[in-house]
C-alpha cells in the first residue's frame, strides 16, 4: 500500500481516504517550484501549499528581519502562485490527465493576521493564480482557488483527511 501520510513542518497530513496523494515539493521537480502535496479525490485534485509561520523551530531559528521579509512575500503572492502554476505544468508534462477540477489550497498558519489581512492575501493570490483556457489546455478541466485555510479550517472543509500537530518538533 502506498504511504499517504506526510509530514510538513509540525503537522502530519493523512490522505489515506484519497485516490492518490504524494509530496510534490521534492528535488525531482528539476528547478520548478512545487506545492507541498497533490491529492486526488473522486471529483477533484487538491494542490496544497502549507505556510506555517508559527512553527516552533521556524520561529526559533528565523531572524526577525527574515520573518518580516517572508510576511512581505506573502503580501506579494506571485511566488505562491508560481508553485501552483509549476505544479500544474509538471503534472501536464508527466501526462497526468487533470480532467477534474484542480483546487489550489493555501494553508496559512499565522494567527497574527487578522481577517482583513487574510482576505487581502486571498484576493491577491486569486488575481495571479493561473487560469488555463480549456481550448488550449484540454487536459485541465478547471483551476480554482479555495478560501485561505488554517489547519483547523482545512480539516473542517475536508473531514475525510486528518491533520495532526506533532507533539515535539525537536527531531527536525
Amino acid at each position: 500500500m502506498v504511504n499517504k501520510i506526510f509530514k510538513e513542518g509540525r503537522f502530519h497530513f493523512d490522505f489515506v481516504h484519497s485516490i492518490d496523494a504524494f509530496k510534490a515539493d521534492k528535488p525531482e521537480y528539476n528547478g520548478l517550484s512545487a506545492v507541498d502535496f497533490i491529492v486526488e479525490m473522486k471529483d477533484k485534485f487538491l494542490f496544497i501549499e502549507v505556510k506555517d509561520l508559527e512553527h516552533p523551530l521556524a520561529l526559533k531559528y528565523r531572524k526577525a528581519e527574515e520573518l518580516e521579509k517572508f510576511i512581505e512575500d506573502l503580501k506579494k503572492p506571485v511566488k505562491i502562485a508560481r508553485k501552483f502554476k509549476d505544479s500544474l505544468l509538471k503534472e501536464l508534462a508527466k501526462g497526468t490527465g487533470l480532467q477534474k477540477e484542480v483546487l489550489c489550497i493555501l494553508i496559512l498558519e499565522y494567527n497574527k493576521f487578522d481577517a482583513a489581512q487574510r482576505r487581502k492575501i486571498y484576493e491577491d493570490l486569486r488575481n495571479v493564480i493561473p487560469r488555463f483556457n480549456e481550448d488550449y489546455f484540454p487536459a485541465i478541466k478547471k483551476v480554482d482557488l479555495a478560501p485561505l485555510y488554517n489547519t483547523i479550517d482545512f480539516q473542517d472543509a475536508f473531514p475525510m483527511f486528518k491533520v495532526t500537530a506533532i507533539a515535539s518538533p525537536k527531531n527536525e
